[in-house]
């Protein structure tokens, strides 16, 4: 399949407790990379693969204008909160507003939402996945 207008190309090697295992759903986690990359690189659409030496698969996302503005929205108020002046002695910045911990909560469900969108357009088994090995200097 081939996505006009170009697209990024994100690939994870997640690790999980024991082996490690390609993703079989897009990680809501990954959600404001993947949309900020598009943003600032103005593409259309991510594809984001999930590599192992025990299997691969491979989401499509589209980019999300909305999900995008209130990325930019919740960027700036944490910019404003890094920022702000320190207000006592210890040096510790002001703790986050109420708004702003508000603000980031409807983040985390819309990035939920908008990984839930992404498509699985690919999957490869353990046997069609390559493991390159470094290959072994010999003593002479």
């Amino acid at each position: 399949r081939i996505y006009p207008g170009g697209a990024i190309v994100e690939v994870k090697c997640p690790f999980g407790e024991n082996a490690p295992r390609p993703s079989e759903t897009l990680q809501p986690y990954l959600v404001p990379q993947l949309q900020g990359e598009m943003l600032a690189t103005r593409r259309p659409h991510a594809i984001v693969v999930s590599w192992t030496p025990y299997g691969t698969t491979v989401f499509w996302m589209r980019a999300d204008d909305e999900y995008q503005a209130a990325l930019r929205h919740a960027l700036l108020m944490l910019a404003d909160h890094a920022l702000a002046p320190i207000s006592d002695i210890s040096g510790a910045p002001p703790p986050i507003s109420e708004a702003t911990l508000q603000v980031l909560e409807r983040m985390r469900q819309h990035s939920a939402s908008v990984a839930r969108g992404a498509e699985l357009v690919g999957r490869l088994g353990a046997a069609d996945c390559v493991v390159l090995r470094r290959a072994r200097k010999t003593a002479r």
